[in-house]
């Protein structure tokens, strides 16, 4: 050991999330910022968001789902609570609106990037940042693959000016993880195409960059997924074809995980059968532990996140 070389402790004690009231969510998407609070075991006095992912996001402490719908959220300003607003931009603009911009209030606007081209979807990231300013809320755009994901998402946040008195919470690099990360040997189905693994560029031949990485129009491991062609194929090794690689989307545990959903909902989720083929509802929404960070920021005093 170098004694020389000069060196940093980090402390990895967490401290207490201390929120100055309780919260009150509304989304017209998948609510991501209600199951992080769950997580936390945080107060929450009131959550509107789609019947039809209520019995996906279990209550602590209640028999019954104390849930609402977004249409019976109610515009007025309650004192003392802060609000965590999500979902598409009108919904998101009529909300802000409503509650003004000293109310304390977290939103996220929701890109919707299945489909689009590069272009679009950066003018619509864009057009999302724009509209976050306007609402007069302090803009911070957060990266999914700085904080432990691999996709090419960006998320686009506003802050109150009561909450960001001293900047506005930032992501904070997390350890890098790609595609390979999240594959799982024994999904695909039989009949997949199969290549051989010496076919493939090997890790010093692929550039290491923090992007999708295509060859021959099917990602490699080592890339990340893009936001806007999620059902893409993949090489995904398989215990079933030692020395070989299948060619698939990736299955619904593997997106999940990508995803970076809590372990408790994975079985609801599947009894739901989502259809892959479509936008799955929680695609376009921030992973609930970003929300965490998000806390912790402006409430603890932690920032977490690795130095690399």
């Amino acid at each position: 050991m170098d004694v020389a070389r000069p060196s940093r402790v980090v402390s990895g004690v967490l401290h207490p999330i201390q929120p100055p009231s309780s919260f009150v969510v509304a989304s017209n998407s998948w609510p991501s910022s209600l199951i992080a609070l769950q997580s936390l075991d945080l107060p929450v006095e009131g959550a509107y968001f789609p019947a039809a992912y209520h019995d996906l996001v279990k209550a602590k402490r209640h028999r019954y789902s104390p849930w609402c719908s977004p249409c019976d959220f109610t515009l007025s300003l309650k004192r003392g609570v802060v609000y965590l607003v999500s979902g598409t931009p009108g919904f998101v603009s009529k909300c802000v609106t409503a509650l003004g911009p000293s109310a304390p209030i977290v939103a996220h606007v929701e890109v919707r990037a299945r489909g689009l081209s590069l272009k679009c979807l950066k003018q619509s990231l864009l057009a999302a940042r724009n509209l976050v300013k306007d609402l007069g809320l302090v803009p911070t755009i957060w990266w999914d693959e700085m904080f432990g994901g691999a996709t090419t998402s960006r998320f686009v946040f506003g802050v109150s000016h009561e909450l960001a008195a001293e900047g506005p919470p930032t992501v904070i690099p997390s350890l890098p993880r790609d595609l390979g990360n999240f594959l799982c040997g024994k999904s695909g189905h039989y009949g997949m195409p199969l290549v051989d693994q010496g076919s493939l560029p090997t890790f010093s031949e692929v550039p290491a960059a923090r992007k999708a990485i295509w060859h021959e129009n099917v990602l490699l491991p080592r890339g990340l997924l893009p936001c806007h062609k999620p059902q893409s194929r993949v090489y995904c090794p398989s215990v079933f074809h030692p020395g070989k690689f299948g060619v698939r989307p990736l299955a619904l545990q593997e997106l999940l995980r990508l995803y970076q959903l809590p372990l408790s909902m994975d079985s609801a989720i599947r009894d739901r059968h989502f259809n892959l083929q479509h936008a799955l509802p929680f695609e376009s929404a921030p992973p609930p532990d970003m929300f965490v960070s998000f806390f912790r920021q402006l409430w603890s005093g932690d920032t977490g996140g690795v130095e690399i």
